[in-house]
């Protein structure tokens, strides 16, 4: 079973550069090698300020646990691989980390780390038991009308480990603009607030935070 590792950091003040440069340089590299695939690496512009987030996907629990803990390569490319993190570790204040399972019922775009310039991470926390109609009302009714106004979902996750009965989306904007008019609070129709999907889907989770991002340097 596929899982996916995403990864929120809280950065000392300025150092998201040495931050961002230390991961392309010398994390992503080694989990490529060895079979993982950062999705991607992106940087907090509303919310938690100097906050860093990257998503990794791997084959399965095995491959995350073996390759988190630098198990893979020769002794040589281990050591280096643990001094990185050992040197990204000492540019924050927290690092917490959560294991997510991808929809298989919600199929989101393609990831366009060019074309688009700004990216949402919503967490929301779910009601016990439901994640499935939860899931079914964002694939079917939410995302089909979301995307001809501009917001183009990329992906929808459970959390399997970390806090329970929790989903995670991450949705691409070509700009703050873009943003801000399919969302309620910011400009976008009278009717999203008495939608009938909306509002059955808000009564599935209790609260939720939202990270606003922009994408590093990296590209996958």
């Amino acid at each position: 079973m596929t899982i996916d590792v995403h990864e929120v950091v809280v950065l000392r003040p300025l150092q998201w550069h040495e931050y961002e440069a230390a991961t392309i340089q010398h994390v992503i590299p080694y989990l490529a090698r060895h079979g993982a695939q950062v999705l991607g690496l992106w940087y907090t512009v509303v919310g938690q300020v100097d906050e860093a987030v990257m998503i990794t996907r791997y084959r399965d629990l095995a491959h995350w646990e073996q390759t988190h803990q630098g198990g893979e390569g020769n002794p040589a490319e281990r050591r280096a691989f643990q001094e990185a993190l050992a040197h990204r570790s000492g540019l924050c204040l927290e690092e917490t980390a959560k294991l997510m399972v991808p929809s298989t019922v919600a199929q989101g775009v393609k990831l366009d780390m060019e074309g688009r310039k700004v990216f949402a991470n919503r967490t929301q926390h779910l009601v016990p038991g439901g994640w499935v109609e939860y899931e079914r009302i964002t694939a079917t009714e939410m995302w089909p009308r979301l995307i001809p106004r501009g917001a183009e979902p990329v992906g929808l996750w459970r959390t399997l480990v970390g806090r329970a009965n929790e989903a995670n989306l991450l949705t691409q904007y070509k700009d703050m603009a873009a943003w801000e008019s399919t969302h309620p609070a910011h400009g976008a129709g009278e009717g999203d607030n008495v939608d009938p999907s909306r509002q059955r889907r808000k009564g599935l989770f209790r609260g939720e935070h939202l990270r606003l991002m922009l994408a590093s340097r990296y590209r996958p």
